[in-house]
């Protein structure tokens, strides 16, 4: 019987794992790249997945090369990179982080002022070259460092709204920078176009979206 508990106990683990990762992906029709990017970062935003926290730890080492326990945007910036090109070349890698680039700097700055910020009121520098009077508000922190990836796949995500309208890609897989007409601009006619796709993408702000302007 323990050994049938526990069985129960670790199938009901892996599938708290599954949900959590997957209660951050809204039910719109992705494009190929944006479902492409946003695996290369989904074990990271997992709260309840061991997997998950190893990969943080490990991959919190890599995004602070420097061991002061800060990131920097720039750290991030560079981290992202890197783990595209490891999971699809110098080229496809370089795709993918040029393609999503717009969304790093706004999840860095949602996720940096979720941890209160330091009181440390002492003159001077601290390792790794950051002054020990800044606020740590500036850079991200290991209590922030999973939530990083969670705000990054939500502005993904948004970010593939947006390209639903801006030239009218539809539902097709066609990426923010491979349809025609992608100006990264949304005149009032594609933005009515495309009302019907963007209403049912999963964001609360979209769904009273009608296709005309006068309804």
């Amino acid at each position: 019987m323990a050994s049938t508990s526990n069985s129960n106990n670790n199938n009901n683990k892996d599938n708290n794992s599954d949900d959590d990762v997957h209660s951050l992906l809204l039910p719109g029709s992705k494009a190929t790249n944006a479902s492409t990017f946003i695996q290369a970062f989904a074990t990271l935003a997992s709260k309840a997945s061991p997997d998950g926290r190893s990969e943080r730890q490990s991959s919190w080492s890599e995004a602070d090369p420097n061991s002061n326990s800060y990131i920097s945007l720039a750290e991030i910036d560079t981290f992202i990179l890197n783990r595209l090109i490891r999971d699809h070349g110098d080229d496809g890698g370089m795709a993918l982080y040029r393609e999503y680039r717009p969304c790093y700097i706004l999840a860095f700055n949602a996720a940096k002022d979720v941890a209160p910020p330091s009181s440390s009121s002492s003159s001077g520098t601290g390792k790794g070259g950051i002054s020990s009077s800044s606020k740590h508000d500036d850079y991200i922190t290991k209590r922030e460092f999973r939530l990083l990836f969670v705000f990054l796949i939500l502005h993904v995500q948004l970010l593939d709204a947006f390209a639903l309208v801006d030239g009218g890609r539809g539902s097709g897989t066609a990426g923010v920078d491979d349809a025609n007409n992608n100006d990264r601009r949304i005149t009032q006619t594609e933005f009515f176009d495309a009302s019907h796709l963007i209403a049912n993408y999963g964001f609360v702000g979209l769904v009273d979206v009608t296709n005309s302007p006068y309804e």
